[in-house]
């Protein structure tokens, strides 16, 4: 009997070991299990760092290189503009400009006035770019351009016709401006320009 006793509370002590390390296992498993799900999370975390960060290397190589190429396009309008034909030109027609500007004053009546904002901004709202020389202008750009040039010989106009003929025609430098539109056609600006001017002259005169 003492025997039979012995042995029972020796398979009972052990079957409460057998338990606890069960139960441990189990513990250890889940906290295994547990530490793994978050190497996965944060190796997951790290290749969308690594992935944002070779995106964000590779936006910065097409900003280094398109402000490379807008170097080298204002490099070679620097060295156009620099050409003494074309400086002496300039320099011919600012003259002129002034000398206008303070022996001629003219004043734009409201409608001409009018009239010139109305081409200025058929230019902003054109869908088409504008080439000035060598360069191709976005709409917005080229309409700021003519305002400032329009600003500049303000003293010298009458109407949106001489607008068109002394500021839209040509640079400066000679260079006839032109609108290049989606269709591959293009046009010079002043014809352009008159042609809109006719329309809207026209369609003032019909109005009620």
């Amino acid at each position: 009997m003492a025997n039979d006793k012995i042995v029972r509370v020796s398979l009972c002590a052990f079957l409460v070991s057998l338990t606890i390390l069960t139960v441990l296992a189990c513990l250890l498993t889940w906290r295994a299990v547990r530490i793994l799900m978050h190497i996965e999370e944060t190796v997951a975390l790290a290749g969308r760092d690594v992935q944002s960060l070779t995106h964000s290397v590779a936006e910065m190589g097409q900003s280094l290189e398109e402000i490379t190429d807008r170097l080298v396009r204002m490099e070679e309008d620097a060295e156009r503009a620099t050409g003494l034909d074309d400086a002496q030109n300039a320099l011919e027609v600012l003259g002129d400009v002034r000398k206008d500007k303070y022996t001629n004053p003219q004043r734009l009546s409201p409608e001409a006035e009018a009239e010139i904002k109305f081409l200025i901004e058929r230019i902003r709202a054109a869908k088409a770019e504008f080439i000035c020389g060598s360069k191709h202008l976005s709409p917005t750009y080229f309409s700021l351009h003519l305002w400032a040039k329009y600003r500049y010989f303000k003293k010298t106009l009458a109407s949106a016709d001489e607008f068109i003929e002394k500021a839209a025609t040509e640079t400066i430098s000679g260079y006839k401006y032109r609108v290049a539109f989606a269709d591959g056609t293009s046009v010079d600006l002043a014809t352009w320009l008159r042609q809109q001017l006719m329309e809207h002259r026209k369609a003032r005169a019909e109005a009620p």
